[in-house]
Parts: structure tokens; C-alpha cells; sequence
């Protein structure tokens, strides 16, 4: 099993919207966050503020909880009608899965190919997991990931790893 399955502190979450072949959008973005939203698909810029492609015009922004209320009016400012920034803090809670049993435990709830190879560090990606609809991230490659949950299946996730376990 993964030698590490912890719940972390809560984060703060955006979700951004806007185009990516917009530059005022991209160019809002980058003013504000110090980098533009990815435009290929499942990829993350991690780092003290990270950015997940969720979907060709839909990220979620991670940052600290204590600022995410003046980074959004800051996003939504820069991107004015070209985009869209609403916290969405209280929606998901973040495991981390990690250590050299990560793979196999992630593989009995997920159908995603995980191996280095394919999902390397910065890659993410919504996918089925524990019969959820889930935010999976590769934070680098010890392996060590990010499950981003809903909410209120928090009882549900730790039944599942619970579970998973045995």
C-alpha cells in the first residue's frame, strides 16, 4: 500500500474560465498569477500558487486559504469580460497519496495508466475515482499525488482507502 494517504489542511481553490488563445485572457492571467493557464490538456503549473487544466476553457487555481479571497477579485479584475473567477474553496478537499505503494493503491479506484512514463510530475486529470468524480495530480515523482474530492464524500474517500488497505 502507499506508505502515506493524509487529508491536508484546506486550500484555497479558484475556478478560472476564460480562452486560451485570448491574449487578454492569457495576459490578465499571467499579470496576476506570474504565469498563463496551460493550454494542453491535463496539465498542472505547480508551485505556491499551482494551476490544473480541467478542461479547454476551465482551471482550478490552488493557493493558500488566509489570500484566496483577494487573489480572486485580483483574477477577476485582470480578466474583466474576458474570463471568469469564483472561489470554490469549500468545495473539495486535497489527499495525498504517496510513496511506493502510491500506484497500486490508486489503481484499484482509478482506471487511469499512471505509470512514469504517461503521467509524469504536472500531469492531472478529472477522472472516476471510488465511484467520484475526481481532480487526480502528480505533485512529483517519488510518486507522490493530490486527489482533490468532493466535499462530502470525505466519509465515503476514507472508507474507501479504509478499505483498500486491508
Amino acid at each position: 500500500m502507499a506508505d502515506a494517504v493524509s487529508l491536508l489542511p484546506l486550500s484555497g481553490k479558484i475556478n478560472l474560465r476564460g480562452r486560451p488563445d485570448d491574449p487578454t485572457f492569457r495576459d490578465a492571467v499571467a499579470g496576476v498569477l506570474g504565469f498563463a493557464p496551460p493550454a494542453d490538456p491535463n496539465r498542472a503549473v505547480l508551485g505556491p500558487v499551482s494551476l490544473y487544466w480541467l478542461q479547454p476553457t476551465s482551471w482550478l487555481v490552488e493557493a493558500p486559504l488566509d489570500g484566496i479571497a483577494d487573489l480572486t477579485a485580483r483574477l477577476r479584475a485582470a480578466v474583466g469580460p474576458a474570463g471568469t473567477a469564483v472561489d470554490v474553496s469549500d468545495t473539495r478537499l486535497t489527499y495525498r497519496i504517496a510513496g511506493p505503494g502510491a500506484l497500486d493503491l490508486l489503481a484499484k479506484g482509478c482506471a487511469l495508466d499512471l505509470h512514469p512514463r504517461v503521467f509524469p510530475a504536472g500531469r492531472s486529470a478529472l477522472c472516476a475515482f471510488a465511484q467520484l468524480h475526481v481532480l487526480l495530480v502528480k505533485i512529483d515523482e517519488e510518486p507522490a499525488f493530490h486527489l482533490f474530492v468532493p466535499r462530502g464524500a470525505q466519509r465515503h474517500v476514507e472508507k474507501w482507502f479504509s478499505a483498500a488497505h486491508q
